[in-house]
């Protein structure tokens, strides 16, 4: 009985071997497809970092945000809050020398009856294209696919209070609640 377990293990030990060398090989190749078309990325990469990489052939940029937020969304624990969210999207981005991330703060209508805000993930592209990555509470599926949705959608779902960079203080959402808009203010200073 001994050989037979002996002889089983080290069976599963070479079929384990060999499908790890099998995946990075694929990985390997998937990496170094630049395209033209989506190649061996067409059914996604094997790994984290080759499914990145063929999000960026496929979709660009915006493929990359989609991926990475994914993968951020799964691995965090039911625990975690929109601030865990946040610093484990920026650990992420800072790898992308080309994608600028700033904290947004918004306080939904919802959540201002009790008190709170809630903070997402602005990144600007090299294009200037921006985006907000969040961890489902304002950016649900109903607005954006995996928590990402462009910035434009995402003020009309906060109705254009959000603040970018640093959190509302008592006086900002007091100006909030007497209908002041402090998100028209900032895109404002932005475009002059």
């Amino acid at each position: 009985m001994t050989t037979f377990a002996a002889i089983t293990a080290i069976a599963l030990l070479n079929g384990c071997a060999a499908i790890e060398r099998t995946t990075q090989r694929e990985e390997a190749r998937q990496l170094a497809w630049t395209g033209p078309g989506v190649g061996p990325c067409a059914f996604g990469g094997v790994t984290e970092r080759a499914d990145e990489h063929c999000m960026m052939i496929s979709w660009g940029p915006e493929g990359v945000l989609h991926a990475l937020n994914s993968k951020v969304r799964t691995g965090l624990p039911a625990t975690a809050d929109c601030a865990d969210h946040v610093e484990r999207v920026r650990t992420e981005l800072a790898r992308h020398a080309n994608m600028k991330s700033e904290r947004i703060y918004s306080c939904p209508l919802q959540s201002r009856a009790r008190n709170e805000c809630h903070v997402s993930v602005l990144v600007t592209l090299a294009d200037g294209d921006r985006w907000v990555l969040d961890n489902g509470t304002v950016v649900s599926e109903t607005v954006g696919l995996e928590g990402v949705a462009t910035f434009d959608i995402f003020e009309r779902q906060v109705e254009g209070a959000f603040w970018v960079g640093f959190p509302p203080s008592a006086n900002d959402l007091a100006a909030l609640e007497a209908g002041i808009k402090p998100g028209a203010a900032t895109i404002a200073a932005f475009s002059r």
